[in-house]
Parts: structure tokens; C-alpha cells; sequence
């Protein structure tokens, strides 16, 4: 009689346990699902997704300006701001990714980054080689 009572007593709070897990599963896959639509975050760094696209192609603007900085004054700009106004009308933001611009350099060569959230993965040029790697 007893072990009855407390299958009925429990078999509802498994019931809403279920009903919780199965809520909160749905919410994030939705959630993950808008964030992967919208550019913001790829757990695989879609980089045929048009905002992808459109970060490129910003990106080798970018690229040109800094090359053009370095052509006349004979460095790399320290800073991406330096290129505006001259080279570039303003500096935007990447439309993929975590929406920053991640800028290094040296007296020879620079890297240039954009990043998923949390920083993984990221695609990154690099002046030396004249490439981007992805790292997905």
C-alpha cells in the first residue's frame, strides 16, 4: 500500500520534471537557433551566411587601408581608429560574430580577427601570409 502511494505522489513531480527539462530544452534551441540565424554565433562558423559575407568583404577593405597606411607611413597603424577618416570613411563593426574587431601588429606584419561569442571559433587574416584561417 505504501510503495502505491508514493508512485502516485511522485509520478507527477516527474511528470513536471519531465515537462521543466523538455520547456527549457525547447527555449535554448530556439534561442541557439535565432542567434545562428542572425549572424551573431555558429557553433560551426557558417562562413557562406551573408553576414559572413558581408564581414569579408569589410574586412579586405579594411585590409587595404591598412596596407595603403603602411605604403605612407612606412609602419602599421596601431590602432584601426587611426584609418579614419583618411582611409576609411569609419571603422564599422563586424556584422558576424561577437561585433568587434580584434587588430594586432608589429613593425612587420598584423593579424586581423573576427570572432564567434566567446571567442570560438574565429576567422583570421594574416598580413605575412596574405591569408585567412578559419578556425572551426
Amino acid at each position: 500500500m505504501q510503495k502505491e502511494n508514493l508512485l502516485r505522489i511522485s509520478s507527477p513531480s516527474i511528470l513536471c520534471g519531465i515537462l521543466l527539462v523538455a520547456f527549457c530544452i525547447g527555449y535554448l534551441g530556439l534561442h541557439a537557433h535565432a542567434l545562428m540565424r542572425s549572424g551573431r554565433y555558429s557553433p560551426f562558423f557558417d562562413t557562406s551566411h551573408p553576414n559572413a559575407v558581408q564581414t569579408r568583404k569589410y574586412a579586405e577593405s579594411l585590409i587595404i587601408a591598412i596596407e595603403e597606411w603602411r605604403a605612407e607611413q612606412g609602419e602599421y597603424p596601431t590602432t584601426l581608429e587611426l584609418l579614419s577618416p583618411r582611409y576609411m570613411a569609419k571603422i564599422a563593426p563586424p556584422l558576424y560574430g561577437d561585433g568587434k574587431w580584434y587588430y594586432t601588429t608589429s613593425s612587420i606584419e598584423f593579424t586581423l580577427r573576427y570572432q564567434a561569442d566567446g571567442g570560438y571559433p574565429s576567422c583570421t587574416y594574416a598580413s605575412d601570409t596574405m591569408r585567412w584561417n578559419t578556425d572551426s
